[in-house]
């Protein structure tokens, strides 16, 4: 793994670099209102540049991991969430050529729930969200993992029948951390 010395947002490994979009660091806090949740949308997503000599695919189902640092350093706590779960379909895989670079945003809220307080929400590609612990005004890190360690090959989380095997040989497995950015969280 090596960190990418012009973008310290961004890490590379073996030929392909991660890097953490945050496109404003500075969130205001929803406000708390009458009866219902307030919620402020976050584009916070990660790129993926594939600077190898082969095509690669690249998911964002389930493989996008929250890790936020509180002020004082200790790691929030996140817990996931869902009404429903779906599998994958051919359609979550993303083709990089060489030099290419694919990009996930996931749905991303710093919403006020009432009887709680702020979370961070995010869409985990299956259903599911990842909800943080409450968040208050302050300097956070942020970050992403990308983890895809299941390999379809022999999982049954990956449905065979729906994705061929021509884009499962060429599918980037492993797990990789994206250094910490700022995120400050602010009083409205």
């Amino acid at each position: 793994m090596i960190i990418d010395s012009n973008n310290n947002n961004a890490v590379e490994v073996d030929g392909v670099r991660f890097e953490t979009i945050l496109s404003n660091p500075v969130l205001s806090i929803p406000l708390k209102k009458a009866n219902s949740n307030g919620y402020t949308s976050v584009e916070l997503g990660m790129k993926i540049t594939n600077a190898t000599p082969n095509p690669l695919y690249f998911t964002g189902y389930t493989t996008l991991i929250p890790e936020l640092l509180e002020p004082d350093g200790q790691i929030i706590e996140w817990g996931r969430a869902s009404n429903w779960v779906r599998g994958p379909s051919a359609s979550d895989f993303l083709l990089a050529l060489p030099g290419e670079s694919v990009t996930f945003f996931p749905i991303t809220v710093l919403c006020w729930i009432e009887g709680y307080g702020a979370s961070l929400s995010i869409d985990y590609g299956d259903g599911s969200i990842w909800g943080s612990d409450t968040v208050k005004p302050g300097r956070y890190q942020f970050r992403f993992r990308y983890q895809n360690i299941f390999d379809p090959r022999g999982e049954i989380i990956y449905r065979q029948q729906e994705i061929e095997q021509k884009l499962l040989e060429q599918v980037w497995f492993g797990r990789v951390d994206t250094p910490f950015v700022e995120l400050h969280l602010v009083k409205p």
